[in-house]
C-alpha cells in the first residue's frame, strides 16, 4: 500500500478511545479542514460537508493528521467508520498548524444514512470547540 495521510476529528485522535488503531501510524500534526464543514453528535462525531441552509453553523473542523502505511490499519479505519454505509472515505484539504496544506483522507457522513436520523449539531462557534462526553471517556470505561 502506498502511504496515505488520514485526517481524524473524534475518537481516533490521540488520547481518545479509538486511537489505538493508529498506534503504528506516524502522527504528522494538528490541523483544520480548509472547507467549512459541520459536525454532528450521534454519540460520536460525524463530519458532514457545509450546508447552504445553515451557513452560520459551518466552520473549519479541528483534528489531527496521521501517515498510514498499512493496509490493515486502513481496513480497521474503514470498519470503524462503516465506510460505504454510514461514512465515505473522501479526500479533503487540511491546513496544518505549521501553515502547510495537505490532501488527506477523512470520513464524511453519508447524506442518505444521516438525514433520516436525529442528530445534534456540535457548537462550532468561538475559539474553543465544545465536545460531548465521549471525548473524555477512557477505553476502559466502555
Amino acid at each position: 500500500m502506498k502511504p496515505a495521510l488520514v485526517f481524524v476529528y473524534g475518537t481516533l485522535k490521540r488520547g481518545h478511545r479509538n486511537n489505538y488503531i493508529l498506534a503504528t501510524s506516524r502522527f504528522v500534526g494538528e490541523g483544520v479542514t480548509v472547507a467549512k464543514c459541520r459536525l454532528f453528535d450521534s454519540g460520536f462525531p460525524v463530519l458532514r460537508k457545509g450546508s447552504e441552509h445553515y451557513k452560520e453553523q459551518n466552520a473549519p473542523v479541528q483534528g489531527e493528521v496521521f501517515l498510514v502505511d498499512s493496509e490493515v490499519v486502513m481496513y480497521k479505519l474503514d470498519q470503524l467508520e462503516s465506510e460505504g454505509r454510514m461514512c465515505h472515505r473522501r479526500t479533503k484539504m487540511i491546513r496544518l498548524d505549521n501553515g502547510r496544506t495537505v490532501r488527506a483522507n477523512t470520513y464524511v457522513g453519508d447524506t442518505k444514512f444521516w438525514r433520516s436520523r436525529r442528530v445534534r449539531l456540535y457548537d462550532l462557534q468561538g475559539p474553543q470547540y465544545s465536545w460531548p462526553r465521549w471525548e473524555h471517556r477512557g477505553f476502559a470505561e466502555l
